[in-house]
């Protein structure tokens, strides 16, 4: 503890809760850091050797962990006619505001998203993306909507549910 913590008690007080603040922040910074390499391992590693529902679990497990390693409780409250039963071959189009929003809904059911094709190059969540299934769009090319489409089509027809957020992507 630094010499002038112990100014006097009221200060004490002020610089510990201060040290407890770091303390909880570099936990959950560990917290976080560690589930995405859980994360990048399961995908590298694990992916190849499991079927497909095994994939979609570990996928649900893994943004659920990550969104309680960002400090969020993820539960889902409706009225039992309010929720709807996953369908097969569902497209899903949302507003997108941060990255929480692919994790809730990857929590709820696992999904294919549309993403822009830079996210492809991205240390770390570009392998993530493009290992669990992730559609990638070329902006500004004329032929990569077509593309794109030919490939939810044969996602939505195999019974997979595929999402897109009209502003982010």
């Amino acid at each position: 503890m630094p010499a002038d913590c112990f100014v006097a008690c009221g200060a004490t007080i002020a610089c510990m809760s201060s040290l407890l603040t770091h303390l909880r922040l570099i936990c959950r910074a560990s917290y976080l850091l560690s589930t995405v390499c859980w994360g990048l391992i399961a995908v590298l590693v694990l992916y190849p050797f499991i079927n497909l529902e095994s994939q979609r679990a570990v996928k649900k497990a893994w943004s659920r962990q990550m969104l309680k390693a960002c400090g969020l409780d993820f539960r889902v409250e409706a009225s039992p006619e309010g929720l709807l039963e996953p369908q097969p071959g569902e497209l899903v189009v949302m507003n997108h505001i941060s990255f929480i929003d692919i994790l809730a809904l990857d929590a709820l059911r696992p999904v294919h998203f549309i993403a822009k094709s830079e996210i492809r190059a991205w240390p770390v969540i570009g392998t993530l993306c493009q290992r669990t299934g992730t559609i990638f769009i070329e902006r500004g090319k004329r032929h990569a909507v077509h593309d794109v489409l030919r490939v939810m089509a044969a996602e939505l027809s195999q019974g997979e549910v595929v999402s897109f957020f009209p502003e982010g992507t």
